[in-house]
């Protein structure tokens, strides 16, 4: 678990500066590339506490009073936040890829601009999960304090959390993953009509597919290695 997180730091930290550096890096897929380095880089800061309790099986909250409340809070709020983040990143570079293949001399949507998407990423995740400020606490139990989430009024006890896990994985897994599936058959399909055997293509046109290709080959790679893991 500390080589994976310390890896992943690393990573991040290093992508976040190289497109940061270079102005050539910085491109839309690359913004959006950037932007789910941010977001890894937060859950970062806050899994490894959660690593630590899932691998020696201790789930008391060890952080005491007022502090331990707000940590509880926001700890649970930064994680969900981050997956939210990443997975919208995706689907909106798999968009943007879609668009620069399918039609090349066209420009995208404004809709998928980095200025609208990245911003649009956060509010949706912060609004999404924001509700964890009130429903999520620690209380005592054995003498042991935990971090639970507890659904009161204005919610219904009963059936709010699970309603709200049902928009969770809709929204995070069961709609995002067929239509990024969809998306880059699509583009894929379309790279592969462009690619006929034997056409003379001008040096620039050339170049052009084969970087709409490596960076559909990179986006899937991320794509699926993401959804594997999570």
């Amino acid at each position: 678990y500390t080589a994976i997180v310390s890896f992943s730091l690393l990573g991040d930290i290093a992508l976040v500066a190289i497109i940061c550096k270079y102005k050539h890096m910085r491109t839309k897929g690359n913004y959006l590339v950037l932007n789910m380095a941010v977001s890894d880089i937060a859950a970062m800061l806050v899994l490894t506490r959660e690593i630590y309790v899932r691998h020696t099986q201790t789930w008391t909250w060890d952080v005491q009073d007022w502090f331990g409340d707000a940590l509880c809070k926001i700890s649970t709020f930064i994680r969900d936040v981050s997956v939210s983040v990443s997975i919208h990143s995706m689907v909106f570079l798999t968009l943007n890829r879609f668009f620069a293949v399918v039609h090349p001399t066209r420009p995208a949507p404004r809709l998928l601009a980095p200025r609208v998407v990245i911003p649009l990423t956060w509010i949706t995740a912060f609004a999404t999960f924001g509700v964890y400020f009130r429903v999520y606490r620690t209380i005592t139990l054995y003498g042991n304090k935990y971090c639970v989430s507890i659904w009161e009024p204005p919610f219904d006890p009963i059936t709010a959390g699970r309603d709200f896990y049902l928009v969770f994985m809709t929204s995070l897994f069961i709609i995002p993953l067929p239509l990024m599936a969809t998306v880059y058959m699509a583009t894929a399909r379309k790279l592969k009509r462009q690619a006929i055997p034997g056409e003379a293509l001008p040096e620039n046109e050339k170049r052009r597919r084969k970087r709409n290709k490596n960076v559909v080959l990179m986006a899937v790679t991320v794509t699926a290695s993401f959804m594997i893991c999570w």
